[in-house]
């Protein structure tokens, strides 16, 4: 889990969300004992329920339980915007988990497709499009964000259907590396 740390890194929560879900999540539905906090309420967002009788998370490598992955927040429109995340007041680096599964069987002329940005810069490395009954992660690390940025997910052209989250994760780096390196993107693309 957390791969992406150096021997000397640590990582301090700062956030934790189970998207879609009414109520904190922690052990044992998440073996690790990770609490995982509802979004909250947003007038621009809608709650989904997964059809899909289990979630395949074995090539997430962060293991996010599978009862966080079987919900998800939908945008309304064609972008869905996180904001008032629990963000530093100044430019630091952050190491950001973005979790994603499709909650339904999209049908021949269904498609949900979108590209993740950090504030104006996008952080995917391209548009992807959430796998039915699997779990996908966008890891960010040593990406700069203050208490303003925001996470936006923005459909793409061809996408019918509105962007979806199913869960993010938000870490200060005790130790980080001195820089910012590129955004790295594990498993978000279908293969």
């Amino acid at each position: 889990m957390y791969a992406d740390l150096g021997p000397d890194e640590g990582l301090i929560t700062r956030e934790r969300t189970a998207c879609g879900s009414k109520e904190i999540i922690s052990y044992p539905l998440d073996p690790y004992g990770r609490p995982w906090s509802p979004l909250g309420s947003d007038d621009t967002l809608t709650d989904l329920t997964t059809s899909a009788p289990s979630i395949d998370n074995t090539g997430v490598s962060n293991k996010p339980p599978e009862v966080v992955m079987s919900k998800a927040s939908s945008s309304l429109v064609e972008s869905l915007k996180l904001s008032n995340l629990a963000l530093p007041l100044t430019g630091q680096p952050v190491y950001l988990a973005l979790y994603f599964s499709e909650p339904q069987s999209l049908g021949r002329t269904q498609k949900r497709s979108f590209n993740v940005f950090l504030d104006d810069t996008q952080v995917s490395s391209g548009p992807f499009a959430p796998v039915f009954g699997k779990a996908t992660q966008v890891v960010l690390r040593d990406v700069m964000a203050t208490l303003g940025s925001q996470i936006v997910c923005r459909s793409t052209d061809d996408s019918v259907l509105p962007p979806i989250i199913n869960g993010l994760e938000i870490y200060s780096i005790s130790n980080s590396r001195s820089g910012v390196a590129k955004p790295r993107t594990n498993n978000a693309r279908e293969d």
